[in-house]
């Protein structure tokens, strides 16, 4: 049959109608899809942008060519931090990095203390390697001190949101979940499970988002476990909880599942577990230490009223610190230096709450010894942690002390330098344009 210019137009229609129907459907289908290239970290272009990422995080002076590795001081511990993964989410102006990096932990820390791996996770402009969100230092949890062994991005919104599914395994596997939540990356993981020690060889687990389903700020995450590669799979089902801030069970089937996992690290160490003393500590003297040291009477006198403070006991629940404005019990906890254990000539004490230490929630203190053999304090600020900066002082100055970074204020940190007496600011540094704009004001 000929077509004339009407069956022509009623074809071309039908085409366009055609053609605009199945784009429809791909958008559905693709909604929130942001496109995710994993790029490698020993060639390419990946190597070079994982290199600067890592120069600018952690500071080029604390590469070290022989361990190939960033190290991150955190209280007075080292960590090897190396990249774990780095992803391209997007592209143009609009690209983000999303960097991953992982520390391994030893089996014994200061004082003879287990210490975790640690992880650091950031997103990054991929234009000016700007920092959009991060967190540095988190725990990793897998009771072997190491760090994750593999690590993969999951979209989580339809509105671009990803988060890190973060994973290590000994006996069991332990699956950590992290995002971005304002400006900071944090934990999310809830009741997120993992293999248990009968399945870890054999079982095939996948997290994945449900993208049928709507979930406020976040889809749902769907498990699909198999007893095997290619056996019968079971799907278990998490939503996002707005008030906890993480994943939980939504059904009882993957509750029981849950609680079996966590059973498996209480049935070992039940029988290990000493009986916990429900009594407040005896005096200042244990509620400052829980490792065996204490201050000297005339020590711990010196350093509770340079702080203001002084030990009360309620009852058996309210305990700690108080000062004449802060009537609410809040724990201190101090420690000695590696360099000071034995002649106790400089100590760090941490803690308060948002009386003490206003939107910040505790403060950190330094003690050292003066001349005349009194306890004083070289410095006491609003801060959540501290990092020694090791490339401080020139290395033949007779200053004996390495600069200290303080974090804590936001996305504003600041260097702090020893002057012969005690440390005074150096200067602040904005993790962000405008982080410093609000910074408050140190208290001494």
């Amino acid at each position: 049959m000929k077509l004339n210019k009407k069956h022509w137009i009623a074809l071309a229609v039908a085409a366009i109608a055609l053609s605009g129907l199945i784009g429809a459907a791909y958008w559905v289908m693709t909604r929130g899809e942001s496109r995710v290239e994993r790029l490698a970290l020993d060639g390419g272009p990946g190597k070079q942008l994982v290199r600067s990422a890592m120069d600018k995080i952690y500071g080029h002076s604390n590469y070290s060519r022989e361990r190939d590795c960033w190290t991150l001081t955190q209280d007075y511990n080292e960590f090897c931090m190396k990249p774990l993964a780095l992803d391209r989410v997007g592209s143009g102006a609009d690209g983000r990095l999303y960097l991953f990096t992982s520390g391994d932990g030893s089996h014994e820390g200061e004082g003879g203390e287990s210490q975790f791996a640690v992880v650091g996770a950031f997103i990054l402009k991929e234009q000016g390697l700007d920092i959009v969100a991060s967190s540095n230092g988190m725990s990793f949890v897998n009771h072997d001190f190491k760090g994750p062994d593999a690590v993969k991005l999951i979209s989580l919104s339809a509105t671009g949101d990803m988060a890190w599914l973060a994973e290590g395994a000994i006996y069991k596997s332990y699956p950590q979940l992290f995002a971005a939540k304002d400006k900071e990356v944090v934990e999310i993981t809830g009741e997120l499970f993992g293999k248990r020690r009968e399945e870890l060889e054999r079982a095939v687990f996948e997290y994945r988002a449900d993208r049928n389903e709507a979930g406020e700020p976040f889809y749902p995450l769907l498990l699909s476990a198999s007893q095997q590669k290619g056996g019968s799979t079971q799907v278990f089902k998490f939503i996002f909880d707005n008030k906890k801030w993480e994943y939980v069970c939504a059904d009882d089937a993957c509750r029981e599942r849950y609680q079996a996992w966590r059973d498996e690290d209480s049935d070992d160490n039940e029988a290990e577990e000493e009986p916990a003393s429900d009594a407040p500590p005896s005096d200042a003297n244990a509620a400052l230490f829980d490792d065996g040291n204490t201050l000297s009477d005339a020590d711990l006198k010196e350093v509770l009223a340079a702080l203001g403070v002084s030990y009360v006991i309620k009852d058996q629940d309210t305990w700690g610190f108080v000062t004449d404005k802060c009537r609410t019990p809040f724990r201190l906890s101090g420690w000695y230096t590696k360099n000071h254990k034995e002649d106790h000539n400089e100590i760090w004490i941490r803690g308060g709450d948002s009386c003490t230490s206003g939107s910040v929630g505790q403060s950190i203190w330094a003690f050292d010894r003066d001349d005349d053999g009194h306890l004083r304090v070289s410095f006491g600020v609003p801060a959540t942690k501290f990092v020694v900066v090791t490339d401080g002082p020139d290395s033949d100055s007779d200053n004996p002390y390495h600069d200290i970074r303080l974090s804590g204020n936001g996305f504003c940190e600041s260097i702090w330098r020893w002057d012969g007496k005690q440390y005074q600011r150096l200067r602040n540094e904005a993790m962000q344009p405008g982080g410093c704009d609000r910074e408050p004001a140190a208290q001494q």
